[in-house]
């Protein structure tokens, strides 16, 4: 296969836009930066012509979102509808409207490689945010390598390589449980999407702890009966880390049933992608904010900067932080 203006750039240590600019001699090149350009395309034997010039200098002014989850088709819906994209994709928006870009919403189905094949390859986007954080596969791992006009959110364990915005997920849930555990509780139902081996390590220094986990799950039915069953024991919680807000008023409503009182009989700690979420229920809920609107505008200008050649630097992880906002749903024991 020929080798791209992508393959030039990734030789050369530089965008994309830049080696543009030394094809079209167009724009402001350092000598320095102008010969790594030129020794990359002569290693690579990559030769522009009028085509291909053209070809780099295209651009479509938009940009592709992409949510990669494998899950079912319900489940996948219900990220969809929560307030995490819904708040990301402002984000994102905001920013786009701000520098002439347009946003491609792609098929949530659609894999990397046709993303890249029929996507950036083609030029019918100039980068791709991934709303969320990808799996770590071969395809990914290309894609990073080589370097392309690429953002996803998260943080990966053993390829934590490219242009990514984080909220330090592991950080946050530690601080919730440490929060808790400040509020002398010590028996704690945690309700969320990490590994239970993850969250295991998290409290591997406090011995004191009894920590029951359970994977989020969203089908009523089986809430219903894991709750019940949950607090029908002997030696029950005394606080509940249960991470989707959206899932809240079921749990109450079934606290409700069995005369538990929140925060007097059972504290509750959330998530809230939207700052004032926690303020709908009652009792308020206090709820770890995560910065989605923040990280989504965060993504986007990373991305159209490395597009345009704003910054060269392409490992590098943007952290944000999140906050515990203490309300109602919580009491010290």
């Amino acid at each position: 296969m020929a080798n791209t203006i992508y393959d030039v750039a990734n030789l050369a240590g530089v965008s994309t836009a830049t080696v543009s600019r030394v094809i079209n001699k167009i724009g402001n090149v350092s000598p320095k930066t102008e010969t790594k350009v030129k020794s990359a395309m002569e290693k690579l034997n990559f030769t522009p012509n009028s085509l291909a010039q053209s070809f780099a200098t295209m651009k479509s002014k938009t940009i592709g979102f992409n949510i990669s989850l494998t899950v079912s088709d319900e489940m996948r819906d219900y990220y969809i509808d929560s307030d995490y994209f819904t708040e990301l994709f402002k984000g994102i928006n905001r920013i786009t409207q701000n520098t002439g870009y347009s946003i491609l919403i792609i098929n949530i189905k659609e894999n990397l490689e046709n993303i890249r094949s029929d996507f950036i390859d083609k030029k019918k986007i100039d980068g791709l945010i991934i709303g969320n954080q990808p799996e770590d596969t071969k395809i990914f791992r290309n894609i990073i390598n080589a370097k392309l006009p690429v953002v996803y959110i998260g943080q990966l364990k053993k390829y934590n390589k490219g242009l990514h915005v984080y909220a330090q997920y592991s950080q946050y849930v530690k601080n919730v449980i440490e929060y808790l555990y400040n509020k002398n509780h010590r028996h704690i139902a945690y309700f969320g999407a990490k590994k239970e081996d993850e969250i295991k390590k998290l409290i591997k220094h406090n011995d004191d702890i009894t920590l029951e986990y359970y994977n989020l799950l969203f089908n009523n039915k089986h809430l219903r009966e894991t709750i019940l069953e949950l607090f029908n024991k002997k030696e029950r919680p005394t606080a509940l880390f249960y991470e989707e807000l959206s899932g809240i008023q079921p749990v109450i409503s079934i606290l409700n049933e069995l005369n538990i009182r929140v925060p007097e009989d059972i504290s509750i700690v959330s998530v809230e992608h939207k700052k004032g979420l926690g303020n709908n229920f009652y009792p308020p809920i206090t709820n770890v904010y995560v910065p989605v609107y923040e990280m989504g505008k965060r993504a986007t200008k990373i991305l159209i900067d490395y597009i345009e050649g704003n910054i060269t630097e392409y490992n590098h992880q943007f952290d944000l932080e999140s906050i515990i906002i203490e309300r109602n749903s919580v009491i010290q024991i």
